[in-house]
C-alpha cells in the first residue's frame, strides 16, 4: 500500500544525496518491519495489550525490549528493494524506455549516446555545481553508464575486430522491457544482499 506513495516520481527526486533520503528510508524500514517483521515492536498494536486475557501476568510484568528488528534480512528474504535501489530500478527502466521508444521527444533529446563507444554509454551533461549533478539528466545518465554493461549482453566481435552493435540477443535497445526488468532486478538484489547480512 505504501510502495506507490514511496516511489511516486522517484526517478526525479531519488538522485539526491543519501542524507536527504534518510527520513524516507527510515519510514520505509518502519513499514516493512510492521508488515513483514517477525518480532513485535512499538508499531504493533499488540505491543501495548495489557488485558490479562491477551497477555499472561508474567508477560505483562516482563521488561519490554525496545531494540528494533534488523530490516535488511526482511528486505532480502522477501525480494524488496531499499529506497536507493528502488530509485536505481525505476530510473534505469525509464531511461531504457525513453531511448527505446524515443518518447517523450522532449526528454529523449536531453540524452545522447556516445558515438565513440559500442557499449551504449550516455554522454554526461556538463555540470560544475554539486546541485547540478543531482538533476535527473545527470544522475540518470551516470546510473545508466554504471549498469548498462551488466544488464545487456555483450555484442559479438567480428574477426576483423569490429564490434557489431545488436549482433547478440538482448545486446541493444531492441531487447524487450520484460527481459531488462528481470535483469536489473536480479543485479540490484544481488548487490543489496552482498556485504553485511544485517547492517545497511
Amino acid at each position: 500500500l505504501f510502495l506507490p506513495h514511496l516511489t511516486y516520481c522517484i526517478s526525479v527526486w531519488g538522485g539526491v544525496p543519501d542524507y536527504r533520503l534518510s527520513k524516507n528510508f527510515a519510514l520505509q524500514k518502519r513499514c516493512v518491519r510492521l508488515l513483514f517483521g517477525k518480532e513485535l515492536t512499538f508499531d504493533h498494536a499488540e505491543y501495548y495489550l495489557t488485558c490479562a486475557r491477551a497477555r499472561t501476568f508474567t508477560e505483562h510484568n516482563a521488561p519490554k525490549n525496545y531494540i528494533l528488528e534488523h530490516t535488511k534480512p526482511i528486505f532480502n528474504n522477501n525480494g524488496f528493494f531499499s529506497l536507493k535501489n528502488l530509485y536505481k530500478y525505476f530510473c534505469f527502466l525509464e531511461i531504457f524506455k525513453i531511448l527505446k521508444f524515443n518518447s517523450p521527444i522532449a526528454v529523449n533529446e536531453l540524452f545522447a549516446l556516445s558515438k565513440h563507444s559500442s557499449n551504449m554509454l550516455l554522454l554526461l551533461p556538463k555540470a560544475s555545481l554539486k546541485i547540478s549533478k543531482q538533476s535527473f539528466v545527470f544522475s540518470a545518465s551516470k546510473l545508466w553508464n554504471e549498469l548498462v554493461s551488466q544488464v545487456f549482453e555483450k555484442p559479438i566481435t567480428h574477426t576483423s575486430g569490429i564490434v557489431i552493435p545488436g549482433s547478440a540477443k538482448n545486446s541493444d535497445l531492441s531487447a524487450s522491457t520484460t527481459v531488462i526488468k528481470a535483469r536489473i532486478k536480479a543485479i540490484l538484489l544481488k548487490s543489496q544482499s552482498d556485504g553485511n547480512a544485517i547492517m545497511w
